[in-house]
């Protein structure tokens, strides 16, 4: 009988950090169909991006993406915050990253690397951030499960914002923003009296 010997899925020690995305630059190594989905993926998120290669898909020239025509190198450790490595062959690039203890995406090998890139959805309100624990299709199911679940909440979520912009100085603040960050509070947004509700418990602080 066949054994899986990997990590039980369930026991990852998946994390999440949240990135400033113009304060960062990615390269991705590889020119193929797969480098060419994760640079355009990446620039979708308006993430500055980067592609070296030797050689590139055709599917390279209809996208305004940065080329550099050579073989990685050490020489490229310093001008970019994490990689993204599309070729099969990539132990020797894991471990010039390993040692400039650098943030990697392993294409063909997800848990070789140290970074792995979820599945987002970016509404005026909120950004939401999900994986199935290394299944795609997982991923995808879920994503669009909670996204139609709280979507409803998008515009909620931008005025809330605003109050709570107001509200910064305020000596109530905690108060204030745990009282509109409820249910209740929901109910009266969505009847259009939840200026009353404030202007009632809290005063005009955000006149």
């Amino acid at each position: 009988m066949f054994k899986d010997n990997r990590k039980d899925i369930h026991d990852l020690d998946y994390g999440y950090l949240g990135i400033f995305k113009n304060k960062i630059k990615a390269l991705v190594i590889g020119g193929g169909k797969v480098g060419y989905m994760k640079a355009v993926g990446l620039k979708k998120q308006d993430i500055e991006v980067a592609v070296i290669s030797d050689r590139f898909v055709e599917e390279f020239n209809n996208q305004n993406i940065n080329l550099i025509y050579d073989y990685f190198s050490e020489k490229y450790i310093d001008r970019y915050h994490f990689f993204v490595v599309a070729v099969k062959d990539y132990k020797h690039i894991k471990e010039t990253l390993d040692k400039n203890l650098k943030l990697y995406v392993i294409c063909s090998n997800s848990f070789d690397g140290n970074l792995f890139v979820p599945m987002i959805v970016k509404e005026k309100g909120y950004t939401l951030s999900i994986t199935a624990n290394g299944s795609p299709f997982g991923t995808r199911f879920l994503i669009k499960k909670v996204s139609n679940e709280i979507k409803k909440y998008d515009d909620f979520m931008v005025e809330m914002k605003k109050i709570r912009e107001k509200v910064k100085g305020n000596l109530n603040k905690n108060t204030i923003l745990e009282f509109i960050y409820s249910d209740d509070f929901y109910f009266f947004y969505k009847k259009e009296k939840h200026i009353l509700v404030l202007e009632m418990f809290f005063g005009g602080f955000y006149d």
